[in-house]
């Protein structure tokens, strides 16, 4: 297992991923495909969002790439925390952390 940066190379294998996900919000959402014209816009944005380019905090996009070479998972890592994720987009952690 490996993670990778987004990238065109893995373009095709991104938007199955996504199509395979379904209706259901995106986990996580960064990686939601939806809103964009073109693969290069969504690249464009999770370069935005990486240099923390407001309102994003700066954070890290990977996939995780099995033995195959198929991807299994994705990631996004925050680098820093504002107040809206500390209070709101934590909630879900803190909420169910516990089970």
């Amino acid at each position: 297992m490996r993670l990778v940066r987004p990238s065109l190379e893995w373009k095709e294998q991104h938007e199955e991923y996504v199509a395979e996900w379904g209706s259901d919000r995106m986990v996580p959402s960064s990686m939601d495909l939806s809103g964009f014209d073109t693969y290069d816009e969504f690249l464009i944005a999770l370069d935005l969002r990486a240099k923390g380019e407001s309102p994003w905090v700066p954070s890290s996009h990977y996939f995780l790439i099995d033995t195959q070479n198929q991807i299994v998972g994705m990631v996004d890592i925050r680098h820093e925390l504002n107040e809206f994720l500390r209070t709101i987009g934590g909630a879900y952690r803190l909420r169910y952390s516990s089970k």
